[in-house]
């Protein structure tokens, strides 16, 4: 490994990830460096045992969850999130051959350690009947 670098970054999020890219196409030496062992900063995927690690400690995970290689749990949802009017064009121009929408009208979030839901769309319920539907 070299000992000398222009310029060092820290970490392997979206953000830091562009600017080793822009650096190094201007001729910088760069060395990128996470204190991880995954890469992707918030945003990351993680396999069972790393994410066994980061929200059950060192213990491994039990042996009737499967291989760990059989999982890939994204951090941070990554599918876009539009009204039901924008996905409906997208069905009417025909581009659902190439692009998969999905329906949703909630999704999860962990939050303040606990998984609560999360509304997918931009209608907020009308009445106390359509907010125990929706959030029941």
């Amino acid at each position: 490994m070299d000992e000398e670098y222009d310029v060092i970054v820290l970490g392997t999020g979206l953000k830091e990830c562009i600017l080793s890219g822009l650096l190094s196409v201007d001729g910088l030496k760069v060395l990128h460096m996470d204190r991880n062992d995954y890469y992707g900063g918030e945003s990351t995927s993680l396999n069972l045992i790393q994410l066994w690690k980061r929200f059950r400690g060192s213990d491994k995970p039990p042996a009737h969850l499967g291989p760990s290689r059989d999982y890939n749990v994204d951090m941070i949802p990554k599918f876009p999130q539009m009204p039901q009017s924008r996905g409906e064009s997208l069905v009417a121009r025909e581009t659902d051959s190439a692009v998969h929408t999905i329906r949703r009208r909630h999704d999860r979030a962990c939050l303040s350690g606990r998984l609560a839901r999360v509304r997918c769309n931009l209608r907020s319920p009308g009445s106390e009947s359509d907010r125990v539907r929706e959030f029941a």
